[in-house]
């Protein structure tokens, strides 16, 4: 049974309190969970990097994310507390976790807000193993909406190759092999706009078709770009 679940976990305290929740019915508990007694998600909502961790972290997942179709991990909030590390730590678990599967997820919609600033008031930006373990994970995806807000990238950063065990990929190359991508989003605040329009045409996109907004009314900086088409 193809269960669609919407699971915003910041709401009920975490995945621990949603399975406790799901286990107080047990008809609930039977449709939800797989084989390991985990509750199925296959759409899911994090806003909080600690819960996230927890929900991603493969010996510690309380979660089956086989089925997920729809990942939403929205950490915006946290610029200005969120150690620099922590951000590493989250990303390298994100990509982990999508590269693990031996078999690719029906991942239709993945978005990614990161913080803009970290606890020591200095821009983010992630180390270059938190990137590479990044990529790993979205070269193996077959999406339809992609979303990477606030992941400062410079153009040696999205040419940079990263070894696959059977190949290797970029940022560029990546977005070249998503052939069913409808819906590119790329908010930033430490992009040059050369680097963006590389992006977009490495998707395949004629950018006349693109939509370019800088200080768009959804991000909290003016100088950040977003590009969709």
């Amino acid at each position: 049974m193809d269960v669609r679940t919407t699971l915003v976990l910041e709401l009920l305290g975490g995945p621990h309190p949603v399975a406790r929740l799901a286990c107080s019915c047990r008809e609930l508990l039977q449709t939800l969970r797989d084989r390991a007694g985990r509750l199925r998600v296959s759409n899911a909502s994090f806003s909080a990097s600690q819960v996230a961790l927890l929900a991603l972290n493969t010996d510690r997942r309380p979660l089956s994310l086989d089925r997920l179709r729809s990942l939403r991990l929205d950490v915006l909030e946290e610029s200005g507390r969120i150690p620099e590390r922590m951000l590493d730590q989250l990303l390298s678990s994100l990509g982990s976790f999508l590269a693990s599967k031996s078999e690719p997820l029906p991942l239709e919609e993945l978005s990614l807000r990161l913080a803009s600033y970290g606890s020591n008031a200095r821009p983010l930006r992630p180390s270059a193993s938190a990137r590479a373990s990044l990529l790993r994970g979205l070269a193996g995806l077959h999406l339809r909406r992609l979303e990477l807000s606030f992941l400062p990238l410079q153009r040696k950063e999205i040419q940079q190759e990263v070894d696959l065990g059977e190949g290797k990929v970029s940022f560029l190359s990546m977005l070249q092999g998503q052939g069913l991508l409808k819906d590119l989003r790329l908010t930033h605040n430490g992009m040059y706009g050369e680097v963006a329009l590389q992006l977009v045409k490495a998707q395949g996109a004629e950018v006349s078709n693109a939509a370019f907004r800088e200080g768009a009314s959804m991000d909290p900086d003016p100088g950040c770009w977003t590009i969709c088409f």
